[in-house]
């Protein structure tokens, strides 16, 4: 019994830990200001605060001084994926137009444009920028976008051309990604695309195109860690290896320069045709791919090239120059082909490259000049290659579930006959299948359903509104609106006399699990039939479920692996009493009992309510099916409930003077899934199972105070 108790009270505990880890913080979510053209930026982000979203309108803003951000926040455009951007301008005359200072800072979907200096950079040690969706260019003095002594960076998707350095640049920085990015019209001294002692920087997926930079991609100085080059598409460019004077590291569409500690080069996957160069003043010519070990340095670095298209370049495919004892590099499943020097110049070539002079290239391939993420490699027994993020769209949209159609059916009928009723019309934003619930008014539910018709009985007369709602069979958790209500009239007609009892009732185990019953039908004048359960040989049987009219048969699925049930069924109907109409019930039919082979769950509330169709009872078994078992901290803790709570059950049954104590100790759990509309389905399942739990818990106190333990 300790243990039990033990349990329950760790499952508290457990819950109440994740509820605040992951309840909605209301506080630091951020808020959203609004500017448009002609108002002052620079008093927007100093008004803000720190993880706020500063949004511009579309137009021009012309900014009179750099927008200095000097806390987290976000600056964006109400669309930021649109070709059409707001547009911060520096009029021709600004240095910088954004200048970022601070840890987390986003800029995202804006036109940065018109500086003489770096458009939008970010400088001193900061943590987690990102430049996203922008379209930024027209520096006649620097860089489009620079990111300095930054970590966990992100440079993505943007788009940056005519400027007098490199497009992007990232110089002393530590794991950031430059993905997805398109850059021309670069006429830097460095590269279209640089990075400078650096740690473990990516660069994926970008399209470098007719730009007269000195180099390609160069990585120079770099510090250790691992960096890959993939997938990029770097075609019909002219490198002006000559600008700097005679440097041996210049004219290359790919360049690896003087690693300055031990680490790891991946350049695979990378497209890189026709481009010219001149490596140097003094050699007019440019490679494909360069690895420049240093006279001095010696370091300790591997270089993988594998599955690259190298072709048609006035250098070699790959060169090595300086390469010292201390570095490596192999090569594999490249296409070298058509370059003025050759494939390489005399290093070991590893097996499987497709070296040739042939000027076709592979037919099998076609270059893709216009896409990021379009090189990938021909040849070879590794050609499945995986591209990581390559999307430059917009990110999937919220799902949401449209409100289904008001249902259909009869608006008339009689207690105890069964009607059905349609719906439909719902569908998922996402293309997701749609399930289906009504609500009949009398504080029940159907089950969810793909079936967009269900069928339902009431067991007194009035009038009651049918509704329907709609949900994602995927994702349990996003619902739709209830619809429309259709109003249906039930009436109640009398009965003679009662009717007659049931009999031939026969109970038969499975192992879903589930028992069902079936019995014969004697009356001709029954509202239905109720169905009873008791748990244990000397337990009390309670009401656990009705049917209507004509019905004979029955399937209990609320039922625990290997626990006899034992099971009566009686016809009932309405007479007419001194006091006016009556439920008039026949004798119980006889005791049928079976034993399913796997579990379910006998229930507390049912015990400590007296009735399955109690509606408390009801009300916490729609809650475990419409919310706990909607998501995995829910089916936890109905698993949880279910292991412990047959034997309470039971316990209860035999004492009816614990009813009333144990309904007192469920009244939280059923409060909380009753009232807790405004929350999420998973900040409702945390807290309608710390009410379970401690009811649970309060129970399995009553039980010791009894001195009895359930068998």
């Amino acid at each position: 019994m300790r243990a039990l108790i033990a349990k329950a009270l760790v499952t508290t505990v457990a819950v109440v830990v994740l509820l605040a880890m992951l309840a909605p913080v209301a506080v630091g979510q951020g808020s959203t200001h609004y500017v448009s053209p002609g108002d002052d930026i620079q008093a927007a982000i100093d008004g803000a605060d720190p993880g706020d979203t500063i949004e511009f309108a579309l137009g021009t803003y012309v900014l009179p001084d750099t927008a200095n951000v000097t806390k987290s926040l976000t600056l964006t455009s109400a669309d930021p994926y649109s070709a059409t951007k707001p547009v911060l301008s520096g009029g021709g005359t600004l240095d910088r137009i954004i200048y970022i200072d601070a840890d987390d800072v986003t800029v995202d979907g804006l036109e940065v444009a018109y500086g003489t200096g770096d458009l939008i950079r970010q400088s001193g040690n900061y943590t987690g920028t990102a430049v996203t969706n922008c379209v930024v260019h027209d520096s006649t003095g620097d860089e489009a976008i620079q990111l300095a002594n930054c970590s966990n960076g992100l440079i993505k998707c943007n788009k940056t051309y005519n400027t007098a350095q490199d497009g992007i640049c990232v110089s002393y920085g530590d794991t950031v990604e430059v993905r997805n990015n398109e850059i021309y019209g670069s006429d830097s001294e460095n590269a279209a695309l640089f990075v400078y002692e650096s740690t473990s920087i990516t660069i994926s997926g970008n399209y470098i195109h007719s730009t007269t930079a000195a180099n390609g991609i160069k990585i120079d100085d770099n510090y250790g860690g691992t960096h890959t080059i993939t997938n990029n598409l770097i075609v019909n460019n002219s490198w002006q290896g000559g600008k700097r004077g005679y440097d041996e590291a210049d004219g290359n569409s790919i360049s690896i320069y003087k690693p300055q500690a031990a680490g790891n080069y991946v350049i695979a996957h990378n497209t890189v045709d026709s481009n010219t160069g001149q490596d140097g003043a003094a050699n007019p010519t440019g490679h494909a791919i360069y690895l420049n070990d240093g006279v001095s340095t010696g370091s300790d670095f591997v270089t993988d090239i594998d599955d690259n298209i190298l072709t048609n370049h006035n250098g070699y495919g790959i060169r090595t120059y300086y390469w010292t004892s201390g570095a490596t590099a192999t090569y594999s499943y490249n296409d070298i082909w058509q370059n003025a020097m050759g494939a390489t110049d005399g290093n070991p070539i590893d097996g499987g490259n497709n070296i040739s002079a042939n000027p076709l290239f592979n037919p099998d391939y076609t270059l893709q000049g216009s896409s990021p993420c379009a090189g990938t490699g021909s040849g070879g027994s590794d050609m499945g290659v995986v591209f990581g993020d390559c999307s430059c769209e917009p990110p999937e949209p919220p799902e949401t579930v449209s409100t289904p159609d008001t249902p259909t059916g009869p608006s008339t009928g009689q207690v105890g006959q069964v009607l059905s009723y349609s719906t439909g019309g719902a569908v998922s934003n996402l293309g997701h299948t749609v399930e289906y619930q009504f609500d009949w008014g009398d504080g029940s539910f159907s089950s969810w359903s793909t079936s967009t018709t269900a069928d339902h009985f009431w067991t007194y007369d009035s009038v009651f509104t049918v509704r329907a709602r709609a949900r994602c069979a995927t994702h349990t958790d996003v619902i739709s609106d209830w619809s429309d209500g259709l109003s249906v009239t039930i009436e109640m007609i009398l009965a003679d006399g009662p009717p007659d009892p049931p009999t031939n009732l026969t109970a038969t185990g499975f192992s879903d699990p589930r028992i069902d019953l079936s019995w014969q039908d004697n009356s001709n004048n029954e509202l239905g039939f109720r169905i009873w359960r008791k748990n244990r040989p000397l337990g009390f049987f309670y009401e656990i479920d009705a049917v209507g009219a004509n019905i004979t048969t029955y399937s209990d699925t609320d039922v625990v692996a290997g626990k006899r049930c034992w099971y009566q069924v009686k016809a009932w109907n309405y007479t007419q009493g001194p006091l006016g109409p009556q439920e008039t019930f026949s004798d119980y039919s006889n005791v049928a009992t079976a034993i399913a082979p796997s579990g379910g769950g006998c229930f507390v509330a049912t015990a400590a309510y007296g009735s399955y169709m109690d509606a408390n009872v009801e009300a916490l078994r729609s809650y475990r099916d419409t919310s706990l078992q909607s998501n995995p901290i829910g089916r936890s803790l109905v698993s949880v409930y279910y292991e412990i709570s047959p034997g309470m059950a039971q316990f209860i049954d035999d004492h009816p003077a614990l009813k009333p104590i144990a309904r007192v100790a469920l009244t939280p759990a059923v409060t909380v899934g009753a009232t807790a509309t405004g929350m999420s389905v998973t900040i409702k399942a945390l807290l309608a199972g710390v009410a379970i739990c401690l009811g649970l818990t309060g129970v399995l106190w009553m039980r010791r105070r009894f001195g009895q333990i359930c068998r």
